[in-house]
């Protein structure tokens, strides 16, 4: 894993040997140890990496979801799907501007669930929608709540983090969560060939709306997290506990 490596490349000098406890697989599996306590004591990044987990589960496949509507049930060619992504790419664009303002505005909580809510109405309406520009649309609309809550959930671990344990929190949080999404991606895709895209669409779309009704009942609701020197107290006299 890069984040844990470069620490001790630096701290070990050019060639030195390494330091122990930190070669081997019992090295990566301590690395990987000391960045999931950090994520499960603190009190913000451990129910956003539970729903964040929950949320990959059901958006990975999304993407296959919407080539087979538009290809199969509403029988359109690949260049459709073509001018369908790239006007999902201006979800993108407009988030990768908005995420700063938002957040500044409301904080991290109402943003990151927001997103995921935008994520839910997308999802869902994506698998009803028989119009191509709606589609269109509310691909556009998915992908700026991806990236907005993208770009939420990472600046949020980079500011609590303290910095030298910033690559091996950032590791198992990517483990973490990711590990989820093969497997969603597989499951919906199984079950939108039994049941339809529609149907299939409108339950992840419910559950996106699920898991924001769970983040109101944690911590998340309220954060208004903005990088201020009283955040990211707490977080570093916990991690001079995790400290190897």
């Amino acid at each position: 894993m890069p984040g844990g490596g470069a620490p001790r490349a630096g701290r070990g000098g050019g060639g030195g040997p390494p330091e122990p406890g930190h070669s081997g697989p019992a090295g990566l599996r301590e690395v990987f140890v000391v960045g999931f306590r950090f994520l499960w004591t603190h009190p913000l990044l451990r129910p956003l990496t539970v729903l964040l987990t929950l949320l990959t589960f059901v958006t990975m496949g999304a993407t296959d979801l919407l080539v087979y509507r538009i290809r199969h049930e509403l029988g359109q060619d690949a260049a459709v799907v073509g001018y369908v992504i790239a006007a999902s790419g201006l979800g993108v664009v407009g988030a990768a501007f908005a995420a700063g303002p938002l957040r500044r505005s409301f904080g991290f909580g109402p943003c990151w669930l927001g997103s995921v809510a935008l994520i839910g109405v997308a999802v869902a309406g994506t698998g009803v929608s028989r119009s191509l520009p709606a589609t269109a649309v509310l691909a556009a609309v998915f992908m700026f709540g991806m990236t907005l809550g993208g770009v939420c959930s990472m600046t949020l671990r980079q500011e609590v983090t303290p910095d030298r344990l910033l690559g091996r929190v950032t590791s198992a949080f990517w483990t973490v969560h990711n590990a989820a999404g093969p497997v969603g991606a597989a499951a919906l895709t199984v079950l939108a060939d039994q049941h339809g895209v529609p149907a299939v669409s409108v339950a992840a779309g419910v559950f996106c709306l699920l898991i924001v009704a769970s983040g109101l009942l944690t911590p998340l609701r309220g954060s208004r997290i903005t990088g201020a020197p009283s955040v990211r107290s707490a977080p570093r006299a916990e991690g001079a506990e995790l400290r190897p």
